[in-house]
């Protein structure tokens, strides 16, 4: 709340235990009138400090042009723990709902602040996979959150692969968790077309969960009953017992398993 027009220097003693925004907006105190402001941000040597302070610091130092707030904002919630979606180590909201379910709230809400429809069907992928795009393979975090986002609501299967040589046009080889998560494209657009609610992981086994509209094949759907040892609930709640274990192999399954359950002629 401090708003002293005339005030030009502001000087914060252990800035490292402050968070990204706190830093961000204490930075915004001065310099509110035409006079040109410093603010000073004191921390003990940099060897001493832990790696958060360092990456919310570093941030601060990178993010100093006007209307950068956005920007320092993602920054922000990718240091307190989104940069890991779906991984075995997640933190912070993300965790709690996890990425389809997070991405499903943010994309419900501009809709509904656009007076859009909502759309019938958001399934929720997850698999307990680590699928991301680390940090030092491609740093802007804008691109990042640009593909995250292109990936998770891709239409046709062929955007997957045209998102696929685009990013290694421009970034090299895939690592295995960027791979994984062009994987998770398919299996989300995939479970989407044939209107399945949500999959889960559980142990050896992945969990469908069948809206009572799919299009999903009856008698495919007993074949891979019968083939992977499944049960099923009047509910709808497939079971199927799975031997993969690496996670490429999981997400593998799970996409040959859709495309089974598919009414339609899909091409890889």
């Amino acid at each position: 709340g401090i708003d002293i027009p005339l005030v030009n220097t502001l000087i914060v003693n252990r800035a490292d235990l402050f968070g990204l925004a706190q830093l961000y907006q204490l930075r915004g105190r001065v310099g509110r009138s035409s006079r040109q402001a410093v603010a000073y941000f004191l921390v003990p040597p940099f060897t001493e400090l832990t790696n958060l302070a360092k990456e919310r610091l570093k941030a601060l130092q990178e993010f100093t042009e006007l209307g950068s707030g956005f920007r320092l904002a993602a920054k922000d919630l990718e240091i307190r723990g989104a940069g890991n979606f779906l991984g075995s180590k997640q933190h912070g909201y993300m965790e709690a709902v996890g990425f389809d379910y997070y991405m499903h709230l943010l994309e419900k809400t501009i809709k509904e602040l656009k007076g859009e429809a909502r759309e019938e069907v958001k399934s929720e992928i997850n698999l307990k996979v680590d699928i991301r795009i680390p940090e030092d393979y491609l740093p802007q975090i804008n691109l990042r959150f640009n593909l995250y986002k292109r990936i998770s609501s891709v239409e046709d299967l062929s955007e997957i692969e045209k998102i696929k040589e685009e990013i290694e046009d421009r970034y090299g080889p895939l690592p295995s968790i960027v791979a994984n998560l062009l994987r998770y494209g398919i299996i989300k657009h995939l479970a989407q077309k044939i209107k399945i609610n949500a999959i889960d992981r559980i142990g050896k086994k992945i969990i469908f969960k069948i809206f009572s509209s799919s299009s999903v094949d009856l008698a495919r759907l007993a074949k891979l009953m019968e083939r992977y040892s499944g049960t099923i609930t009047p509910q709808g709640v497939m079971s199927l017992s799975i031997l993969a274990r690496k996670e490429t192999e999981i997400m593998d399954e799970t996409i040959s398993i859709l495309k089974e359950l598919s009414l339609y002629n899909i091409i890889n």
